[in-house]
C-alpha cells in the first residue's frame, strides 16, 4: 500500500494559497493539454530554473491527480499499486503559505502548517526557487503485511515499482502542460521532517519542485 503526501478549502480556479487559509478542495481535472501522450514522452525533461508567477490552482491540481488521484469518485488510482492496495505513499505539497497533504480521494490538499519548507527539504537551491515543491514519502509495512514471509526489503522494492509511475506522471503532466520540474532525490536532514508528523517506518523517496518555465 502506497501512501502520497503533498501540500494545499474551498477554491475557485485560479485562486492562490495566499488567498485561502485551511484545506483546498482542487478544481476538476481539465485534462486539455493539446499536446499528445507520445509528444509530452518526447518533450519529458528535467528543467531547473522557475518564473516568479505563482502556479494556478488548476495546473497544481492537474498534476496532483497524476500522481495521487482517482480515474472517477470511489474509482480506481491514476498510478498502479500492487497487491490492490490503496497508496502507500504520500504526497506532501509545500510553498510560500504553508504546507499541506494531498488527499486524492477526495483531490483536495489538507492543511498542515503555516511552514514554508521549500528550501529545506533538498540541498540544491534551485529547488527552494520554484512555487510549489512536492515531497513524496512511502511506508512499506501495511504491504509487508500482506507479502507473507517476505522482510521489509521485499515491501519496499514492490512500493518504488509505484514510486516510480508517480514520478513520471508527474514528469509527462508537466510537459504537456508546459510547466517545469524535475526530479530530485537526495534529501538535507532538518527539522522540516518533523514538521510533516511523518509516521514511523515512513520513509523519503524524493521530491519535485513544480512552477511555470523561466521567461
Amino acid at each position: 500500500m502506497i501512501t502520497v503526501f503533498v501540500f494545499f478549502a474551498f477554491i475557485l480556479p485560479g485562486a492562490s494559497f495566499a488567498q485561502k487559509g485551511g484545506d483546498i478542495k482542487l478544481p476538476e481535472v481539465s485534462g486539455a493539454s493539446g499536446m499528445d501522450y507520445f509528444d509530452a514522452l518526447r518533450n519529458r525533461a528535467s528543467i531547473r530554473a522557475f518564473s516568479e508567477k505563482e502556479l494556478s490552482m488548476q495546473d497544481l491540481g492537474d498534476v496532483l491527480w497524476t500522481a495521487g488521484g482517482r480515474k472517477s469518485p470511489g474509482g480506481k488510482w491514476v498510478v498502479p499499486y500492487a497487491m490492490r492496495t490503496d497508496p502507500t505513499c504520500r504526497i506532501f505539497v509545500t510553498c510560500a503559505s504553508g504546507t499541506y497533504l494531498y488527499d486524492g480521494a477526495a483531490h483536495s490538499l489538507k492543511f498542515i502548517n503555516n511552514s514554508d519548507l521549500r528550501a529545506e527539504v533538498a540541498t540544491q537551491e534551485f529547488v527552494g526557487e520554484a512555487p510549489v515543491v512536492l515531497v513524496f514519502v512511502a511506508n512499506p509495512a501495511p504491504l509487508q503485511s500482506k507479502l507473507k514471509g517476505k522482510g521489509r526489503d521485499e515491501a519496499l522494492d514492490v512500493v518504488y515499482l509505484s514510486a516510480g509511475a508517480i514520478m513520471q506522471d508527474v514528469y509527462l503532466a508537466a510537459s504537456a502542460k508546459n510547466l517545469a520540474t524535475c526530479y530530485i532525490g537526495n534529501i538535507k536532514h532538518g527539522e522540516w521532517e518533523k514538521t510533516l508528523g511523518l509516521s514511523e517506518g515512513e520513509i523519503y523517496f524524493g521530491s519535485m519542485p513544480v512552477g511555470y518555465m523561466a521567461e
